[in-house]
Parts: C-alpha cells; structure tokens; sequence
C-alpha cells in the first residue's frame, strides 16, 4: 500500500469506529493479527479477539466517539493520536456502570503488511480513565 492508501485506510476506520460498526476490523486487520493494548500482559492475535474487546468497549460507552488530533504514516506503518469521549452505561475494567463522561488520550501505532493492518499497538491513558470512574458518583 501507498501512503496515500494507508491515510485513506485510518479515515475509513475513524468513520466506522465513530459509528460504532466493527466492520472496520474485517476490512482492514489481517486475519491473524497481533495487537497489544496498553497494561496487557501480553499481546493477543486474531480479529475476533480485538471485535470482542471493542465490542465490551462500546457497551460500556455507547456512545463514544474518537476525535483525530495527528496522523503520521509512511509505507509501513502509521501512528494516530486521538481522543475519546464517552459515557460509562456499563461495566468496564473492572468498574461498575457510573454515569459519568469520561475523556481520555491515547496514540494507536499500526504496522501494515500485504494491504492490512499486521499488528497494532495502542497506548492509552489508562490511569486517567481510572481516576474518571473511581471517583464518578453512582
């Protein structure tokens, strides 16, 4: 893939993740994918994992929505870095529903192999995401 196909790549997976369709796992992601998030232990493989855990994502923040702030890509790989916002509706990471708006940051780094995303590795603010449901009101 060109640079060019790449960015179009990451605008049509922001498109799909802000409408909540995991399409975009299928489209884009090789089957056997390896992607790490963040505070795992280790990395997972396979798209059906990766549609699972986003999955549990949206149904605790049905309405979440990804912001862009910068996109850097070259012919193999592309970093993003982006916001999230959403309300916690259902449990997540260990914490009960709360009600309350979240914010977060993170950067997504994608490695690109044969026109599909081949690993992917998330870094996400996950000690401000704690802080934001600890302290919420129930």
């Amino acid at each position: 893939m060109t640079i060019e196909e790449h960015r179009r790549a990451l605008e049509r997976m922001h498109e799909f993740v802000n409408a909540h369709d995991l399409g975009y796992v299928d489209e884009l992601y090789a089957e056997d994918v390896l992607w790490w998030y963040v505070g795992m232990p280790a990395p997972e493989r396979g798209r059906a994992a990766l549609k699972a855990r986003d999955s549990g994502a949206l149904g605790a923040f049905p309405d979440l929505h990804r912001v862009v702030d910068s996109v850097v890509v070259d012919e193999h790989a592309a970093a993003v870095r982006w916001r999230l916002s959403g309300t916690h509706r259902g449990a997540y990471g260990g914490f009960p529903a709360t009600g309350r708006q979240i914010e977060l940051t993170g950067c997504s780094v994608f490695e690109f192999e044969n026109g599909r995303v081949q690993r992917l590795f998330v870094y996400i603010d996950t000690p401000a995401l704690a802080r934001q449901l600890a302290e919420a009101p129930i």
